[in-house]
């Protein structure tokens, strides 16, 4: 993953804010396998073993900003925005094992993609040097997926997440 950002203040010190990109990548694989009726087999000769190869690929980048503005000594207010793309791939191949065969399931190959905006939005006010108050709410998304490590029936995509947070402290 990587994330560069650049930040500032500006002249009268009534604003910060920071804005940025973020990239995130990741390869991986899964090899398991499950024996079946491994007693049966060792008992009467029968029996099945199922292995199982899976192979993901995920790509995410952002781009976000963040302003913090002061409307007076003591009131500020944030607000905040991304947005997030998530491409995920992943492929299979199932092999079925019934002694003495081996039968493969062809490849299959399942991939999507989701984005999003997200955002927080909040108020805030410092009654003294140790004591503030705030009110906040807030978007957030985690993306959908796919569902390929199962022995049985097609992988399938699953649907992104969404959850509205609201904060007051």
């Amino acid at each position: 993953s990587q994330e560069f950002q650049v930040c500032g203040i500006s002249s009268d010190e009534s604003l910060v804010w920071i804005a940025g990109v973020y990239y995130f990548e990741e390869d991986s694989q899964l090899a398991s396998e499950t024996l079946l009726f491994q007693y049966l087999y060792s008992l009467f000769g029968i029996g099945a073993s199922l292995r199982l190869d899976v192979w993901s690929d995920v790509r995410s980048w952002a781009v976000f900003s963040q302003g913090t503005y002061s409307l007076t000594d003591k009131l500020s207010v944030t607000a905040g925005l991304r947005y997030t793309v998530d491409d995920k791939e992943v492929a299979r191949i199932r092999h079925s094992v019934n002694r003495p065969e081996v039968i493969t399931i062809p490849l299959e190959s399942l991939d999507d993609s989701w984005g999003a905006p997200t955002g927080r939005a909040s108020l805030e006010y410092r009654w003294t040097d140790d004591l503030m108050t705030y009110l906040s709410i807030a978007r957030g998304f985690k993306s959908g997926g796919v569902n390929g490590a199962s022995f049985e029936g097609k992988h399938t995509a699953f649907d992104p997440e969404f959850i509205w947070t609201y904060e007051i402290g």
